[in-house]
């Protein structure tokens, strides 16, 4: 079918990407509102974003490495739709050809560094497990498998999904698989019936309302909505989370190569130079300290020495001296690690 016939064959019932929405947990904000107008007002066939065209390019990559990791076999499948509830349909990205284990869902995922990142440290998240559940009732399959590729390390990761524990275990694997709750599939099937039900009725259902507090700002506010601004904002969110990201993949190569080192000296290999030595605790300044003291200075101290009756000029002045030592603040002993990215040499041809 083209593109206009499978954008009006969606709005004909509740695919993977739905269900997540409409059971409060879409990972975007997408509401069932929302879904609910993607299915009742017209179709409004927008250009597709960079992130989805991306997407589309690498999918056919993505799923040739897939099968060379794993060897297990994939085909296209068309749409289909749930034997007892019509409405529910699945446009899954593979088949994966039965086997020992059965027919099970493969679908894909290409994104950029920080989406996979979080694929890679935390796995699946709820919405693409219900996703995943959505397609096994569907196709009625015991299994699927989402494969997370990053075309600029031309790495995948992959993760199964299955309906019991006796399937998971057929799989086996490096990860172990994601089994779904039974109440939980119960659940979402009664979520999607009732769901259905308001589209019929054309009953618009309620849209969740997050409170998000915002700083006061000073002055006009200038609304921008174009989209070299939307891009820009959108960039400068991702740059942040992938900063709070790189920083925990950055913890976790850190200690695993402390652990390939075994202990404190110089490393170098694979184009990298590190340093781990141990290290002092850092010597401050204790202001706090010296105003507690309350120390008297030079011009005090003459003041009574004549008081005293004593010659200023003979005050021993060592005597009276200030332990400046004692108002640095040294803080834990601590270990400092130092990866250098070295110079690679290019040869001549």
């Amino acid at each position: 079918m083209d593109r206009q016939e499978w954008l009006k064959e969606r709005q004909s019932g509740i695919g993977g990407s739905d269900v997540a929405a409409i059971m409060g947990v879409d990972p975007f904000g997408k509401t069932a509102a929302d879904v609910w107008d993607s299915k009742l007002l017209p179709i409004e066939d927008k250009s597709a974003s960079p992130v989805q065209r991306r997407g589309v390019v690498l999918e056919p990559i993505a799923a040739d490495e897939y099968v060379t990791l794993t060897g297990r076999q994939v085909r296209r499948q068309p749409m289909r739709r749930h034997k007892l509830y019509p409405f529910m349909i699945g446009n899954v990205d593979r088949q994966q050809i039965g086997g020992e284990f059965g027919p099970g869902i493969l679908e894909i995922k290409c994104p950029g560094l920080r989406q996979f990142s979080k694929f890679m440290y935390h796995g699946l998240d709820a919405g693409k497990i219900l996703q995943m559940m959505h397609y096994l009732e569907v196709f009625d399959y015991e299994w699927g498998t989402f494969a997370i590729f990053h075309s600029e390390y031309m790495k995948t990761v992959w993760f199964d999904v299955c309906r019991t524990e006796e399937h998971a275990a057929k799989l086996g694997g490096d990860r172990p698989a994601y089994v779904i709750d039974r109440e939980l599939r119960e659940q979402m099937i009664e979520a999607e019936i009732e769901f259905w039900e308001m589209v019929e009725r054309k009953e618009r259902p309620s849209k969740a309302i997050v409170e998000v507090v915002v700083p006061e700002a000073e002055g006009n506010i200038v609304v921008r909505d174009d989209p070299e601004w939307e891009e820009a904002a959108r960039q400068i969110v991702e740059a942040k989370d992938l900063v709070k990201t790189a920083e925990a993949v950055n913890n976790d190569v850190v200690e695993h190569i402390k652990e390939l080192c075994g202990g404190h000296g110089s490393y170098e290999g694979g184009g990298v130079r590190v340093h781990w030595k141990p290290t002092v605790g850092r010597r401050t300044f204790d202001k706090g300290a010296l105003a507690a003291a309350a120390p008297l200075d030079r011009k005090h101290i003459e003041a009574m020495a004549g008081l005293c009756g004593r010659d200023p000029q003979s005050v021993d002045w060592d005597s009276y001296a200030l332990d400046i030592e004692s108002f640095y603040r040294v803080g834990d002993p601590g270990e400092k690690f130092v990866a250098y990215q070295l110079r690679q040499e290019i040869e001549e041809e």
